[in-house]
């Protein structure tokens, strides 16, 4: 993951919105995971130039990606990715007296493997 346009933000929150069925009978037990819809919500501090761009790019329902590496030393690092982000139902929040984008987000299957929607590397 390199390059990219950092943006300060309230941070990002990420839902796998698994579905996840129990099933216990006797002599055994089975958990299935049987769809899954991974969706996320991040709240940006954006220029009003960024902003205009960002809008422009959510009504013309452009896809982005979405990364970011948390942690220093090797072996205590995560890396989150999304390849294929749509960006929906942005609004206006005020924080603190300012004016942020809340957006949310979908994220959905890499058009070329159809399945990753979110990759999770741990370095």
């Amino acid at each position: 993951m390199t390059g990219g346009t950092p943006y300060p933000s309230r941070g990002l929150e990420i839902d796998l919105g698994n579905s996840v069925g129990h099933l216990k009978l006797w002599g055994g037990e089975a958990i299935e995971i049987t769809d899954r819809k991974v969706m996320g919500k991040a709240t940006l501090f954006l220029t009003a130039a960024q902003e205009v761009t960002w809008r422009d790019k959510v009504n013309a329902s452009a896809l982005t990606t979405i990364g970011f590496s948390y942690g220093l030393t090797a072996g205590n690092r995560v890396t989150a990715f999304g390849p294929a982000v749509q960006r929906i139902n942005p609004s206006a929040v005020e924080n603190e007296g300012r004016i942020m984008v809340d957006t949310e987000l979908a994220f959905l299957p890499f058009a070329t493997t159809g399945n990753d929607e979110l990759r999770l590397v741990f370095h």
